[in-house]
């Protein structure tokens, strides 16, 4: 009986140490976005609603010159982050990176940080991003950030329908 404790001990423990050892282990996450409140004119809030069928969130109207400002929440967790892009149906906003030179610090050379096309060194996993849009026409426009990562369960997006009257 003695024996067969001290047996079972021992592959408990080279299953652990054999389990452990594992050379390639990478946990995926799916990246996330989000946003912070949407600041109009500097003043008020934006009231926004998040409209399920669509996959998006539609903001309250802006008049024609409006600004609105917003920080993008960026998470990929343990994988890196490898690039943040904008891409936008309608011309009725347009919309800005408040950059600084931290930002530029972290983007390689191919970012277009005009464009919010955003191309992300090694060994990042978070960022906090200022944005704005100014309202330059009447009409419809709709946002979309995409965020990659080395993950598997890469993209996620983040899509904001924006009207202007």
């Amino acid at each position: 009986m003695k024996h067969l404790v001290y047996l079972v001990a021992v592959s408990v423990m080279i299953s652990l140490f054999m389990s452990s050892c594992h050379d390639d282990y990478k946990t995926d996450f799916s990246p996330q976005l989000g946003s912070s409140m949407f600041l109009l004119n500097g003043t008020d809030t934006l009231s926004f609603k998040y409209i399920a069928k669509d996959s998006l969130y539609l903001l309250d109207t802006l008049a024609l010159n409006d600004t609105v400002r917003y920080r993008l929440f960026c998470s990929t967790y343990a994988n890196d982050m490898t690039s943040l892009l904008l891409s936008q149906e309608g011309t009725s906003v347009k919309s800005e990176v408040l950059a600084d030179n931290t930002l530029a610090s972290i983007l390689t050379p191919e970012s277009k940080v005009e464009e919010s096309q955003l191309y992300f060194i090694e060994n990042y996993n978070g960022l906090i991003l200022p944005l704005q849009m100014v309202a330059v026409a009447t009409g419809e426009s709709l946002l979309s950030w995409q965020l990659s990562s080395t993950s598997k369960f890469s993209p996620c997006y983040l899509r904001f329908r924006v009207v202007v009257k």
